[in-house]
């Protein structure tokens, strides 16, 4: 093994890929304000749905986050329309397009650490490309990868825990698995990772707390 920052890692890697959300941005300090505040005018409800449970759902695409917290409003017997949906949902976007986010304490270094190595660097994301370049550019650290992937940068890909998008940004930077080294914050990116034939690390920065992560040996090889 060998160190980058605050990393341990293993001695033939050659790329680190980067999960977004919760890895690099802060998001899921947006998403426990932002859920219960766009559902409060229609629901009447200020905090219908814990921050544990938006926490657990976090690491989901956006489509399939709302369409869990929806059905979720839907088994608390309330009922919220189509338009209504489509109403939250474009605001919801909206706040991630323009809401200052900040970038997660100490990761810019490590990725500076990183480049300065000579390690390639890739961005994975569960969200759409253009708003995963965006937020990258935001927070000034879009310069730092030489890769940055979305759940739609291809129409084949399926997301997290499936491993195509890990898959693809090996392909795309020449490297293999047992050359790559994936950082993570939930269960659905470790076996994502995992499955691609990554070592993953697991930091408690989003999803997951520590205890968490380290409860699930099978998809996260070291914990931060």
């Amino acid at each position: 093994m060998k160190s980058i920052g605050n990393f341990s890692i293993p001695v033939n890697t050659k790329a680190i890929l980067w999960d977004m959300d919760g890895v690099i941005v802060d998001s899921l300090g947006l998403d426990l304000g932002l859920v219960n505040e766009l559902l409060e005018p229609y629901t009447g409800k200020k905090d219908l749905l814990a921050r544990e449970y938006i926490r657990s759902i976090f690491p989901r695409t956006i489509p399939d986050f709302w369409n869990l917290i929806f059905a979720e409003v839907a088994n608390r017997g309330i009922k919220v329309s189509d338009n209504v949906k489509k109403d939250v949902f474009e605001a919801y976007m909206e706040a991630r397009r323009t809401v200052a986010l900040k970038a997660v304490v100490g990761i810019p270094e490590q990725i500076s650490a990183s480049q300065k190595m000579g390690f390639k660097n890739a961005v994975v994301s569960n969200s759409p490309i253009e708003q995963v370049r965006a937020i990258l550019e935001r927070i000034g650290v879009l310069g730092m990868f030489e890769l940055v992937i979305g759940i739609d940068t291809l129409p084949s890909f399926n997301g997290k825990p499936e491993p195509d998008t890990y898959e693809y940004a090996m392909k795309q930077l020449g490297v293999m698995p047992d050359e790559s080294v994936v950082v993570e914050d939930s269960f659905i990116g470790g076996e994502a990772g995992k499955r691609a034939g990554c070592y993953v690390i697991g930091v408690s920065t989003g999803a997951l707390t520590k205890e968490q992560l380290l409860s699930a040996p099978q998809f996260f090889d070291a914990v931060i």
